[in-house]
């Protein structure tokens, strides 16, 4: 195709043919990591609440946030932020999945809907995401960044998040041996867990995470199918006159797309909440899994259903909106230069 015809060629399906790889992955890189910085306050704060037995430490999330910022700085809201940064690879492996996917699907069978294509890869990777294979690879990545994350957050006062004292040899060893050990506390801990556990000590949890991720990760995707599917049927039924528009793809997808999104993820969190605390504890408090859920239910009963819930409710629910509105964006910014007069805005 000349130059001529391509400029007058709208591009509504933005492929992976069509797109510079290495500009997309480092803008999907840096979005993400800039969505978890404004978010992690809330994954720390809710941390805390779920580790605290009953409400030692704080009342609710308006106490936490009141008591760490007087007593820590705004600056303590950020402990073991630095720890999580590797999780962002996640977001490329789903993103690349999806787009290799659809190219599959259109070059090398032969598929010429491009609805049709979008359709099959979204079921695609929300299939492959159901069935845990996803969930498996992150896994190996989220564990070990996970808990030194979670050490670092109650790294100053241990003793109230820990529970028993013979829970706690990972930081008992980082007291005993302070003056051999680097001055950082994210090194103390990297060295305390190999010393104490060894490799083990890294993937402490991990039967509890990856549950945790799927669970998670089956419930959203099937919430948010159907979910975004009644919004669309909703909007073009009754707000149709109001907003103006009628033909597919016209920029109110991307909004049905975050209220989906944030809907779906409201459900997934709430649902998932007791097992995001059995997996917390398993890995700070290193009990096994029956002495942590015989724990869990004495000490809180049915509070695990709502401990820590609505600051892990606002990161999941900002980070899951945001990341699907702002992906197709990404895409239209990244396109190659030859195509980048055809993009529709």
């Amino acid at each position: 195709m000349n130059p001529t015809a391509r400029s007058n060629y709208a591009l509504e399906i933005i492929e992976w043919r069509h797109l510079d790889k290495y500009s997309l992955s480092t803008y999907i890189f840096t979005s993400s990591c800039a969505i978890r910085f404004l978010i992690y306050p809330f994954n720390f704060v809710k941390s805390r609440l779920q580790l605290q037995k009953q409400n030692t430490v704080y009342k609710g999330v308006r106490h936490a946030l009141v008591h760490i910022i007087r007593n820590e700085g705004l600056r303590g809201l950020y402990k073991g932020f630095l720890m999580t940064v590797p999780q962002n690879v996640a977001p490329l492996i789903y993103c690349n999945a999806y787009e290799k996917t659809r190219e599959l699907l259109k070059l090398h069978l032969g598929l010429s809907s491009d609805k049709l294509v979008s359709s099959l890869a979204d079921k695609f990777i929300s299939f492959i995401s159901q069935r845990g294979t996803v969930s498996l690879l992150t896994q190996i990545i989220f564990v070990p960044t996970d808990i030194t994350s979670q050490y670092m957050i109650i790294y100053n006062n241990p003793s109230v998040f820990i529970g028993e004292a013979h829970h706690a040899a990972v930081l008992n060893y980082i007291h005993r041996n302070k003056a051999k050990l680097s001055s950082r506390p994210a090194f103390q801990i990297l060295r305390a867990l190999y010393h104490v556990d060894g490799y083990r000590g890294f993937f402490r949890g991990y039967i509890a995470s990856t549950a945790l991720g799927m669970s998670a990760g089956s419930i959203f995707w099937t919430i948010y199918y159907t979910c975004l599917e009644n919004i669309r049927w909703c909007r073009r039924k009754f707000l149709h006159s109001l907003l103006g528009y009628e033909k597919e793809g016209h920029p109110y997808f991307l909004l049905d797309q975050g209220a989906a999104a944030a809907t779906s993820s409201i459900v997934a969190t709430t649902l998932t909440n007791p097992l995001e605390i059995l997996r917390l504890r398993a890995q700070v408090q290193r009990a096994s899994y029956a002495d942590t859920i015989k724990t869990m239910w004495i000490d809180e009963r049915y509070r695990i259903i709502t401990k820590g819930l609505l600051p892990r409710i606002i990161n999941s629910c900002i980070y899951a909106t945001a990341t699907m509105m702002v992906y197709e964006t990404l895409k239209k910014i990244c396109v190659l230069p030859e195509y980048q007069g055809q993009v529709m805005w």
